[in-house]
């Protein structure tokens, strides 16, 4: 990947993934790990991930099933 289409990728997976860290930590008020340990701290930025993916899975569920009403409607 190391061509033009390389880069291209490279610079949107670092959008892509800057989003996220930005989303936990200011929306959610992350700035801290509660917990000591690499292993508890990492176990406490897998539940914040989550409970982000969860939430972008609800909000892309509920979408759907407002679509297929409207579609359902006309």
């Amino acid at each position: 990947m190391s061509g033009r289409a390389g880069v291209v990728l490279r610079r949107r997976r670092a959008t892509d993934v800057e989003t996220v860290f930005g989303d936990i930590k200011s929306n959610w008020g992350f700035k801290r790990f509660t917990l000591r340990g690499l292993e508890k701290a990492s176990l406490e930025w897998g539940l914040a991930a989550l409970g982000h993916n969860m939430r972008k899975l609800h909000e892309a569920v509920s979408r759907g099933n407002a679509a297929k009403q409207a579609m359902a409607r006309a």
